[in-house]
């Protein structure tokens, strides 16, 4: 009976919801890395970061990191939707719906379930990435890095319907799920590659520097392209529900040139800099089935360094190129005061991020961030807290690193 098959189709959508954000995560974005020291002190990094190739032109010495690895997480939306999932992997429905009896005794334990979790959105996001012998050197104006890598960014986006009501119509039942909508949109990509990075400091007077730097990155990239459970209003048999019937991964190689540039105003490390990086400037993906280029990205970046090279505050604006024809660009402000050296020290951080977003999300709420970098000999620790404020859900990142 068309009934039946319209709670068969939900039933089906609430297993898909478990199956699915586990299986696949996050819809194919480029997205900018953020390590989880920067990200603390609210994502501040474009002229903070030594590891691009203009900063480092601007001094350091000898950088080497033997192993790094990063990760953040979603944290009370993963525990919200695991919680969910394991709701719904053990409610018990009726061996069958062959009379109206067992329509209704369904239709009561679907209720029963989602008066739970109606209306709910949760954003899964999974950001990790692993740093192998990377090496930084300065040679007068000049600075050479290299390096491997492997950089993964994964999430989902699960929505769950307002409503869901079955409609006993006579002769035409139906679920009434309130609207037409995505339940589940997810995806994922990771890199493997090398990267080469050069960079030149020019003297413009006696405290005056202007970094210039490009960095080349070939990389085999393996990609989970979006999937998505999309359903009608109004629910009657399966073709109302459209979903993956598998999940798919799609590779290829890939070459791609990012651009920096730093102007510092002082004649040591600390002072006032500025600096703008144009990522992806040049990005060409070579896959079986599709050739494509990736669209380049745009951070402007400010900070100061007290003379005493113990305090940073800093401001960047990200994804510059959104802002027209409609102003979408990130807002990130943070500041961080180092206790101790960098042998030996703890670094509180504390920002602020409007108008940002993660894999599967344009938009999301301004949120607080904050967190400790600690620095014991060769070992440093990084973590981070971000509590999205119109949400009030809490994402968490760390990091760690051995080099010096």
């Amino acid at each position: 009976m068309r009934g039946s098959r319209a709670l068969g189709i939900l039933i089906l959508i609430t297993m898909l919801s478990a199956s699915v954000v586990a299986q696949a995560a996050g819809q194919y974005l480029e997205m900018r890395f953020e390590r989880s020291r920067y990200r603390a002190m609210g994502g501040v990094d474009i002229v903070n970061d030594y590891s691009t190739p203009a900063n480092g032109a601007l001094g350091g010495g000898l950088r080497l990191t033997v192993f790094g690895l990063d990760v953040y997480t979603s944290v009370s939306d993963g525990l919200g939707a695991a919680r969910l999932g394991y709701d719904m992997w053990n409610t018990t429905l009726p061996d069958s719906i062959e009379t109206e009896d067992n329509l209704r005794e369904l239709a009561a334990t679907i209720q029963d379930l989602t008066d739970r979790f109606k209306g709910n959105t949760f954003h899964l996001d999974l950001q990790t990435r692993v740093d192998l012998v990377n090496f930084m050197t300065n040679k007068g104006p000049w600075t050479i890095q290299v390096g491997a890598y492997a950089e993964g960014l994964a999430g989902a986006r699960f929505q769950t319907p307002p409503k869901i009501e079955l409609i006993e119509n006579a002769g035409d039942p139906y679920l009434d799920i309130g609207e037409s909508q995505y339940l589940i949109r997810a995806g994922a990509r990771l890199d493997n590659g090398l990267a080469l990075g050069v960079g030149y400091a020019i003297p413009l007077d006696e405290k005056m520097k202007l970094a210039i730097g490009a960095r080349a990155r070939g990389f085999y990239r393996v990609s989970l392209p979006e999937h998505a459970v999309y359903a009608q209003a109004q629910i009657r048999d399966e073709n109302d529900v459209t979903f993956p019937r598998e999940v798919s991964t799609e590779q290829g190689w890939g070459l791609g040139l990012d651009l920096y540039t730093t102007l510092h105003l002082n004649d040591d490390l600390t002072g006032l800099r500025v600096g703008a990086y144009v990522e992806d400037a040049f990005t060409h993906v070579w896959r079986g089935d599709k050739n494509f280029f990736v669209p380049p990205r745009i951070g402007f970046g400010v900070a100061w360094i007290s003379p005493d090279g113990k305090f940073t505050i800093g401001s960047d604006i990200e994804r510059a190129e959104t802002m027209r024809p409609k102003w979408q660009p990130t807002w990130q402000i943070g500041m961080s005061y180092q206790a101790g050296n960098d042998s030996f020290g703890l670094v509180p951080k504390i920002g602020f991020v409007l108008n940002h977003r993660n894999i599967v999300t344009a938009e999301l709420s301004p949120a607080i961030t904050g967190g400790l970098e600690f620095d014991i000999g060769v070992l440093h620790l990084a973590s981070v807290i971000e509590y999205h404020t119109a949400r009030r859900n809490v994402n968490a990142g760390l990091s760690i690193l051995v080099g010096f």
